[in-house]
């Protein structure tokens, strides 16, 4: 069998070192194309790679039934009103997906896995891959940091929590490894909704860099955000900022339970990764 070829959606540049991540295990060739479109025909064992906010799913559709590859990856749909792409399952040994809306008719396939969303690529260095070199959480600098654009609830956050402790970083337009410092300072990072729904790149990359994400949803958008195949986080959420900061007081008086928390979560998030990547083991 000839060397097996990643295709790559080039719009989806955030997540370039995570997918490599995630197929780590596995000896492939990796191309970047700007319009996936120009695949040749004659390429075989095929992955493909793509972002359904570029793609339609007629044109992505018509892509895999030319190459017919052993596994797809569906980048972004956030907004979750794209379930005709949930078919493409249909057409692949493994379908990967971020995002998770409960109307998408997962059900009637078994080769449908949910993957947490990633971090951006160039926040780790790649000869350590997820390796990072993290302080333990009682020597950081800062309580809590919020790094971002302001939107949606992140004024409410930055203001209660603001108002609770001093000792704190608030900034935007830094570089993923800036940031990555940043958060490796940071015990507490407080995570509000992106353009739509509460599951962010925030998250998964705190707990890669050691801090605890703290989420505020009800426990339905919970279940339904993070369902992960019937995994779900052990992730801090609460349903108001006042009860996030009042839970983010009491664990640092409860310093045990602090670590056992970020703990927690990092064996979750590690153990997910590891599972993806023998399902990809397994599909090639």
């Amino acid at each position: 069998m000839s060397k097996i070829q990643l295709i790559y959606d080039n719009s989806a540049s955030w997540e370039k070192d995570y997918i490599e991540e995630l197929f780590s295990n596995i000896n492939y060739n990796i191309v970047y194309l700007d319009d996936l479109n120009l695949i040749n025909d004659n390429m075989t064992n095929n992955i493909l790679v793509f972002s359904s906010n570029t793609y339609s799913f007629k044109s992505i559709l018509n892509i895999v039934l030319r190459i017919k590859p052993f596994i797809i990856v569906h980048l972004s749909d956030e907004w979750g009103n794209r379930p005709e792409y949930t078919y493409l399952a249909q057409h692949t040994k493994l379908l990967l997906h971020q995002h998770h809306f409960d109307h998408y008719p997962y059900g009637y396939f078994n080769n449908i896995y949910q993957i947490p969303l990633g971090y951006m690529t160039n926040m780790f260095n790649k000869k350590y891959g997820l390796d990072y070199n993290k302080k333990t959480l009682l020597e950081r600098k800062y309580i809590w940091s919020f790094i971002g654009n302001i939107k949606q609830d992140r004024q409410e956050i930055i203001n209660k929590f603001s108002n609770k402790f001093d000792k704190k970083f608030i900034g935007n337009n830094m570089s993923p490894s800036e940031m990555a410092d940043i958060y490796n300072d940071t015990i507490f990072v407080p995570n509000g909704k992106g353009n739509i729904v509460i599951d962010c790149f925030r998250i998964y990359e705190a707990i890669l860099t050691g801090c605890i994400p703290i989420i505020v949803c009800d426990k339905k958008e919970f279940n339904e955000r993070f369902y992960y195949n019937n995994d779900y986080p052990p992730f801090i959420y609460e349903e108001t900022w006042t009860d996030a900061v009042n839970k983010c007081y009491y664990l640092l008086n409860n310093t045990e339970e602090l670590k056992n928390i970020a703990l927690t979560n990092h064996k979750w998030l590690q153990s997910k990764i590891n599972h993806i990547k023998s399902l990809i083991g397994l599909a090639i």
